[in-house]
């Protein structure tokens, strides 16, 4: 395993290196139907010192029928969206208008782009 990896920065933004502070593989037994497994990495952007957790899982079934390479599925904790950054002094609004804004973004974060859409359209 490289000690350095490209990551959606929390902080920057966007993709940086980012070293490989720690890190778990869990892997399937021999008794297990199909084949997986999982790295866990605590990993820090080499730009701005944010510390994140990442965590990438592969299975036989998640592949490139084109090429054959395996698709991982990467997660990022705390979860976030490329290039998207909040509004700065955000806590300055209205107490019912900033509620509504940090549910919009934290729907946004988590992948919930209907419940984020629908916060966006009241």
């Amino acid at each position: 395993m490289s000690n350095k990896i490209r990551v959606l920065c929390e902080q920057c933004c966007k993709e940086t290196n980012h070293e490989v502070l720690a890190a778990q593989t869990t892997k399937s037994s021999h008794e297990d139907e199909y084949n997986w497994s999982t790295d866990y990495q605590i990993v820090m952007c080499c730009g701005c010192d944010t510390i994140s957790f990442r965590e990438e899982t592969l299975n036989e079934y998640d592949y490139d029928p084109e090429t054959g390479e395996p698709i991982p599925t990467v997660k990022l904790y705390p979860p976030r969206i490329a290039g998207r950054r909040p509004l700065e002094n955000y806590y300055y609004l209205p107490p019912t208008i900033s509620r509504i804004y940090r549910e919009i973004l934290s729907s946004m974060n988590n992948s919930s782009v209907i419940l984020a859409a629908i916060g966006y359209a009241h």
